[in-house]
């Protein structure tokens, strides 16, 4: 219904002006000559695209004084009485007033237009960029990690990438309770967004992991982000969580990489049944057992 009613007031006023436009035209080519009517109607498209384009208001007024003035000055440098030369500017003045406020009417609707417009636009770029749990989808993510990368290059400032299983959800999947994993999978995503900061983004990996970036966050202060998020889901959904992390440039120095060993820590971290395992610690657990064996 709303779009209805724009769409009929914008058409009364496109036959407004049209009106407008028809009675000056016709009024000029009465009282004027050629040249007069050219004028008249060069001011008034003036006057009306200066105003939809809304520069300044005291620009738009001055333009319209300056436009009467004009028209006076060539109808009383024309032959004719001084009455006609009045009754002529008054005429022409009227109409540009007239279509000075119509065209901030205009303008007003295009204003409303556009920002409808953009909007719709910032609905759709939200909805093409987040999934259902309000979580940036994984093509946006990797996106935003190359763009990380190449600003922790440039600053000189680490990054660090996350990956947290939930333990239950495969376990409910099998069991045939889809609904309840999800739900589970939804609250866990609301206490990552929670704890985390905002400049922190948060991810789908996969069907039971979650997937982080932690800008100008280095191995150990990932690994304290880490355990305020473990601690937060254990208490607030109450279950088990294994988390994996990796580091730029410490661990990786490509988004590649970094997401591959995350993934290697997060599976170091459930086999070993530890709760939280970065591949910088995987990897001293590792030689140390070579040198045990040695």
């Amino acid at each position: 219904m709303a779009n209805k009613r724009i769409s009929q007031g914008n058409l009364l006023i496109y036959v407004a002006i049209l009106a407008v436009g028809l009675v000056i035209s016709s009024g000029m080519i009465v009282f004027g000559g050629e040249q007069t009517i050219f004028l008249g109607l060069s001011l008034l498209a003036f006057v009306s695209v200066l105003t939809i384009l809304h520069f300044n208001g005291w620009l738009e007024w001055t333009a319209c004084g300056i436009s009467i003035l004009t028209y006076a000055y060539v109808q009383y440098s024309l032959p004719g009485q001084l009455m006609q030369v009045l009754f002529r500017t008054g005429i022409f003045a009227a109409a540009l007033l007239l279509s000075f406020v119509l065209s901030r009417v205009m303008r007003k609707k295009v204003d409303y237009s556009v920002n409808q417009y953009a909007s719709n636009n910032v609905l759709i770029e939200e909805l093409t960029l987040h999934d259902s749990m309000g979580l940036l989808k994984w093509k946006p993510f990797q996106q935003k990690l190359d763009e990380e990368f190449l600003r922790s290059r440039r600053t000189k400032k680490p990054v660090s990438v996350m990956l947290l299983r939930v333990f239950k959800v495969k376990e409910l999947t099998n069991a045939g309770s889809p609904e309840r994993a999800e739900e589970l999978m939804k609250a866990t995503a609301a206490v990552c967004k929670k704890v985390l900061r905002t400049l922190d983004v948060v991810s789908r990996y996969d069907r039971e992991t979650l997937s982080m970036i932690l800008p100008e966050t280095s191995d150990e202060e990932a690994k304290v982000a880490a355990g305020r998020l473990i601690q937060g889901v254990t208490q607030q959904v109450n279950t088990a969580v294994y988390a994996g992390i990796a580091s730029f440039p410490n661990d990786a120095v490509s988004v590649d990489k970094i997401t591959a060993r995350a993934q290697a820590a997060l599976d170091y971290a459930v086999n070993s049944e530890k709760e939280m395992v970065s591949f910088a610690q995987m990897n001293a657990g590792n030689e140390k057992e070579k040198r045990k064996k040695e």
